[in-house]
């Protein structure tokens, strides 16, 4: 059971911040050399044999995103005929004049 009050955790994570490495060199590791240009590559259209799994996914996503967009679709015009016939009945019962029908 934690027994430190949330004034005491704070000090105790702060003392610790103030003691940790500025830069990465001083941590003990950096990125081995080339990796800046081996993520710009990944990231600007490197070839389909280096992007691995990413690229598949993304060609799962796009090709999902294009089912949904079709099934959107279709389910718009599949319910647009009762729609509108609604909303044309509710527009004649608005313009209906209905003083006349009440008076005849």
């Amino acid at each position: 059971m934690n027994k430190h009050t949330p004034q005491e955790s704070w000090q105790r994570l702060v003392a610790l911040a103030r003691r940790a490495p500025e830069t990465p060199s001083e941590r003990g590791w950096e990125a081995p050399p080339g990796f800046a240009t081996r993520v710009a590559a990944l990231a600007h259209g490197a070839p389909e044999r280096e992007r691995g799994l990413g690229s598949a996914l993304e060609a799962f996503a796009l090709r999902a995103l294009g089912a949904a967009s079709l099934l959107a679709v279709g389910t718009v015009l599949a319910t647009a005929n009762p729609v509108l016939q609604s909303l044309h009945d509710e527009i004649a019962v608005v313009e209906a004049d209905v003083v006349t029908d009440l008076t005849e």
